[in-house]
């Protein structure tokens, strides 16, 4: 389990929400310096959604919406145009798609970790 979270070398949107100052969610958005950086598709203002979660018994409560409203609300005020998400978590992928996200590349891993 990682108990330290990662670091990210350049210009970063990181959010956490708390509930009665327990940390319930988070949301970090790296934000490309040059196009194709960090994003699939090379035009300006990209940005990529690295990390994101909400702890099991705080889901379904709206969490994640809001931290993805404050990322986006923030990422437009910094120059952010479009937002790229990866994931391989299948409820990840349905949040990104409710949220209104648009599926345009897929790719398939194979996992080696029992994972």
């Amino acid at each position: 389990m990682l108990r330290e979270k990662q670091k990210y070398a350049g210009r970063a949107i990181e959010l956490v929400a708390t509930i009665e100052g327990r940390i319930v969610g988070f949301l970090d958005i790296g934000l490309e310096a040059s196009p194709g950086e960090i994003c699939y598709r090379k035009v300006e203002g990209n940005g990529m959604i690295w990390d994101t979660g909400v702890l099991p018994e705080f889901r379904r409560m709206g969490i994640a919406t809001k931290l993805l409203d404050e990322g986006v609300r923030l990422g437009k005020f910094l120059g952010v145009k479009r937002l790229e998400a990866w994931s391989i978590e299948p409820a990840a992928w349905n949040f990104f798609e409710n949220y209104g996200f648009q599926k345009f590349f897929e790719y398939y891993h194979v996992l080696i970790d029992n994972r």
